[in-house]
């Protein structure tokens, strides 16, 4: 069944159903007028004329090496003349295509707000997402849609373009591609599971304030990643950072929680400090950091931030935890920070 399913996904996509023109009937019909339509397709196949009183969606054209971006009531393709479909026809008018660089064989499917995009048959190494696809945006890139360890003959992706539509990037969308570095859309709010986990070349990330939860090990096992940027994360997933052996640079001035093994065998990292919103610090969070000397704490007010009994297991070289100078004792005699007191003194 799941074959037949995705066969019949395949064929939407590789020959969307044809626009119909939407001509009234019964009592009254043969008073509307009908006019005709005809297409530029700017470059594109060709569209034949319609005549009728209402084109019900985008008419489809193809070009390679491009999306449809739109039609236009003309060359200038202002943005806010934009045809949207339904299209009342009320006069005989020529509409243009407007097309879009757009790496051939992307694979789309029709999703709320727009689209969805996965690599389908393509085989470029540079892939550039388009924002559009017949004449609407594409606003997801789905679940393992480029996931190098699911595909059979996949491409070595060595770069990836998003477009600034994309809103939603799924579980495993890039994991195991091997770019050294990718910018986020800004208008990006979620971030699956393992998204970007083995991406062994990935130097860098910045993620967009949008998005405020990641989850599991979306970006584990990156061995390159050196530099992390997370404006607006509030919650981190089991084992997001787990492994990235190189990391040394953090900042999530908004970070309030971190589930298991968040930062495990980051044997780079020999500072970190946890902002004043932190509320708590997950089991295995610094786990085998070897190289970790100074944890800084930066919350002084009631609640202090949680530690879990194990989350400093293995961290050989800790010397010093840096904590506000008006709450030393509180760290020193809370539960589990205790265990430190030696070593906890003021910032």
């Amino acid at each position: 069944m799941k074959r037949s399913v995705c066969f019949l996904i395949a064929l939407f996509v590789l020959f969307p159903l044809a626009p119909s023109c939407n001509n009234p009937t019964g009592s009254g019909a043969a008073d509307v007028v009908q006019y005709t339509v005809s297409f530029n397709a700017n470059g594109g196949s060709d569209v034949a004329d319609m005549k009728c009183s209402q084109i019900t969606s985008c008419p489809v054209s193809t070009w390679a090496g491009g999306a449809l971006e739109g039609w236009y009531p003309n060359f200038s393709f202002i943005a806010a003349e934009k045809i949207s479909f339904p299209l009342d026809v009320t006069s005989d008018r020529t509409l243009y295509a407007r097309w879009i660089q757009a790496t051939d064989g992307l694979s789309y499917a029709a999703v709320t707000g727009g689209y969805s995009v996965s690599l389908g048959t393509a085989t470029d190494v540079a892939i550039t997402i388009p924002a559009y696809w017949l004449g609407d945006p594409v606003v997801a890139v789905t679940d393992h849609g480029f996931d190098m360890d699911t595909l059979t003959s996949p491409p070595t992706i060595t770069s990836v373009s998003i477009p600034e539509t994309v809103t939603s990037i799924g579980e495993y969308a890039f994991s195991s591609c091997r770019f050294t570095s990718i910018e986020l859309p800004s208008k990006l709010t979620s971030l699956g599971d393992w998204a970007f986990a083995y991406c062994r070349f990935l130097t860098s990330i910045s993620v967009p304030a949008g998005v405020t939860t990641i989850g599991s090990r979306t970006f584990y096992a990156n061995d390159s990643l050196e530099g992390v940027s997370l404006p607006g994360v509030t919650s981190l997933g089991y084992n997001t950072f787990g492994y990235c052996e190189k990391l040394t640079t953090f900042s999530a001035p908004n970070l309030q929680s971190t589930g298991y093994g968040v930062f495990s065998n980051c044997t780079a990292l020999t500072s970190f400090t946890l902002p004043a919103s932190m509320l708590s610090i997950g089991s295995g969070a610094f786990r085998y950091c070897t190289a970790l000397a100074t944890l800084a704490l930066e919350r002084s007010t009631t609640p202090l931030t949680y530690l879990d009994s194990d989350s400093l297991e293995g961290c050989a070289a800790l010397t010093s935890i840096k904590v506000p100078s008006s709450r030393v004792a509180d760290y020193q005699g809370a539960s589990n920070w205790s265990t430190y007191s030696g070593i906890i003194t003021a910032q």
